[in-house]
């Protein structure tokens, strides 16, 4: 690495210009840059509402998904980031199950195991 530096002479006095430039193999004079500052980091926290009626609360804090119902607080689940993970890939077929306990096609449509302790299940015999 070589370092240059110019002077110049303005009406105001002189101005004194000092920079670098990488050398390649052939002499010829590459310029550098500093590297672009690193993008800011994700939010942390976010907020939905879910459902038709908007009885559902989304919540994101630091990876943890909280969900929460507004109508009665003691349903509520909180999945790690890999817990939502296994969800979120198995949400098609959830829906599926769902529309055809809604047209009472089957008692128990569909159970699945997301990980450590927790099981995704559609059925219409819920509170029985």
């Amino acid at each position: 690495m070589s370092t240059t530096t110019a002077t110049a002479t303005t009406d105001s006095g002189v101005a004194e210009v000092a920079g670098a430039a990488l050398v390649g193999q052939e002499g010829v004079g590459v310029a550098s840059s500093p590297p672009p500052p690193p993008p800011p980091p994700p939010p942390t926290d976010s907020l939905f509402t879910l459902g038709e009626k908007q009885e559902w609360v989304l919540k994101v804090v630091s990876g943890d998904v909280n969900i929460t119902s507004t109508s009665a607080l003691d349903k509520h689940v909180t999945l790690t980031s890999n817990h939502w993970a296994r969800l979120m890939s198995i949400r098609e077929q959830i829906d599926i199950e769902a529309k055809e306990i809604n047209r009472h096609m089957r008692l128990l449509a569909y159970s699945a195991h997301i990980g450590d302790r927790y099981y995704v299940s559609v059925t219409s015999r819920y509170g029985l």
